[in-house]
């Protein structure tokens, strides 16, 4: 209890405000208590008659704005927070657009989904309720729902397991890869551990296209294409890798009705020459290039299977060829291959 003399008891101060409801400005009469601040000279604190007189008016004029208005009626604070945001509180989540908020039935069912993998392929209700922290009955309304969208289905041995809706998703999911797609992240790795230009081919008819290419940051060889540009079918790793694993006879039949050109004094242009260079690719597994479709460029190459052991692609490395030993000539075959066998392998998975 405070003296006549202290200075420092509580005292209560005074401030007004001005809100916008529904554009239309209301003036209230808040108070508010402080502790320990000095009384302000010559003032003196409202009486208890006047504080309830003007809590009233501030009530008052909230409820005429709402009436104006009843658009606003949701959106009146509630304790001095608005709706939303207490909504939003109670949810978990941070306010935002209707449509970016989290819907919480829909990343529930993703969750569930979510679970399922090639070591657990059934679950019981159970386990979803328990994975996901809420009521057996909760889980069971997640679970009939996907039940009935055939996103899951009950297993023969009870539990549940993924529909037949999920594979319907993953045949339309493998079919938007394009084959650029599954190869660019291993041409990107393989340009970075050789430190050269890395090519993406596939044979069209008697001609070589270009899907992809990835530069490497340090070493760069200017090529003579880029990206969907065509290629001589008789010249170079990648057209020769991609001819190499073809039928012989129809191989025999594309160069006799091709224009085979000589691009450097090593292209070969000879039908029978290049028949016996293939078989000899066949027996190594890849190709080694110098200076047969460009001067001083070295290409390595290695076949890209699919399934049925067809080749889809070829992998190639160009490099400058007077720069590039014998040594680290073999270690780019080596990496080609390996390259070649990883995106042959996502080929297959996505095929399957």
């Amino acid at each position: 209890m405070h003296g006549e003399g202290d200075t420092s008891a509580t005292v209560t101060s005074t401030t007004y405000s001005t809100r916008i409801a529904a554009d239309h400005p209301v003036t209230t009469y808040a108070t508010a208590t402080t502790g320990h601040h000095p009384a302000a000279p010559n003032s003196s604190p409202p009486s208890r008659a006047a504080t309830v007189a003007s809590r009233r008016m501030t009530v008052r004029n909230r409820s005429s704005a709402a009436s104006a208005n009843p658009a606003t009626k949701n959106s009146l604070p509630v304790c001095g927070v608005p709706r939303g945001a207490i909504l939003s509180r109670m949810s978990g989540h941070a306010t935002g657009s209707s449509y970016r908020e989290r819907n919480t039935t829909a990343d529930r069912a993703l969750d569930i989904l979510g679970l399922f993998t090639d070591e657990r392929p059934v679950l019981s209700g159970i386990e979803v309720a328990t994975a996901l922290g809420v009521a057996k009955s909760t889980a069971y309304r997640y679970l009939q729902s996907l039940v009935t969208n055939r996103f899951l289905e009950e297993a023969p041995g009870g539990g549940f397991r993924l529909g037949l809706r999920v594979l319907e998703l993953a045949r339309v999911a493998r079919r938007s890869y394009g084959l650029s797609d599954i190869a660019l992240p291993t041409l990107t790795k393989l340009a970075e551990a050789v430190h050269e230009t890395v090519l993406l081919t596939r044979r069209v008819g008697d001609l070589v296209v270009c899907l992809d290419r990835a530069e490497s940051q340090t070493h760069r060889v200017r090529i003579s294409y880029e990206r969907g540009m065509t290629l001589p079918i008789n010249a170079g790793a990648s057209a020769l890798v991609l001819l190499a694993w073809s039928p012989a006879d129809e191989v025999e039949a594309l160069l006799r009705g091709a224009d085979l050109r000589a691009f450097t004094p090593a292209t070969l242009t000879e039908v029978p020459d290049i028949m016996e260079r293939l078989e000899q690719i066949r027996g190594l597994g890849h190709a080694v290039a110098r200076s047969e479709l460009d001067h001083d460029v070295l290409g390595v190459a290695a076949p890209v299977f699919g399934d049925g052991d067809t080749v889809v692609a070829a992998v190639s490395v160009a490099a400058v060829g007077s720069r590039t030993s014998k040594v680290a000539e073999a270690a780019i075959v080596e990496s080609v291959q390996k390259a070649a066998r990883e995106i042959g392998e996502r080929v297959r998975t996505v095929e399957s």
